[in-house]
This record gives structure tokens, sequence and C-alpha cells, in this order.
């Protein structure tokens, strides 16, 4: 049943891959994309906001930030165009 919610608008996404409640949908996300050799098994969903460390930071808000029981994290960020400076935001 199609209801008519495009998943890659930004308040979706959010709502899939980084809410506890859909914990699932986030964990076959990140195996299906990432394939590592000991797949995610676990996430826990952390505060996606980054606070400047320094005066010259940018405040940055992340679409997820997750923490897998190794200690693994990601940063999950949904775009649906590949903005102009996506390298050095990355890095």
């Amino acid at each position: 049943m199609l209801i008519g919610i495009d998943p890659l608008v930004d308040f979706t996404a959010k709502r899939l891959l980084g809410s506890p409640e859909h914990s699932r949908i986030t964990l076959h996300f990140l195996n299906a994309t990432l394939a590592f050799r000991n797949p995610i098994v676990d996430v826990t969903f952390l505060n996606p906001v980054n606070l400047k460390e320094f005066a010259a930071d940018k405040l940055s808000i992340l679409d997820i930030k997750a923490i897998d029981r190794i200690g693994r994290r990601f940063n999950i960020e949904v775009q649906t165009t590949r903005p102009l400076g996506l390298a050095e935001r990355l890095t």
C-alpha cells in the first residue's frame, strides 16, 4: 500500500532510520549499505547535534548518529543530490 510519503524527505528519513522504535530498519539499512564482514547486530541512537569544540567550529546536526555494540560510530546523512563541498564537510 502506497501512502505517498517520500522516504528521502529529511523528516521521513529521520523517522524511519533514526527512531528507536524502528531500529531494525536502521540495522538492515546499515548492513545492506556497508556490508561489513561482521554485521551490525544492535544500534543505540545518539544525540545528532555536534556542538562546537572551538570558536571557529560550526554547529552541525546530523540526520542520524548511532553507535553499535562493538563501538563503531555511524553518522548517517540522507542526501538526494550531491552538494558542492560535500567532501570537505565529511572530513
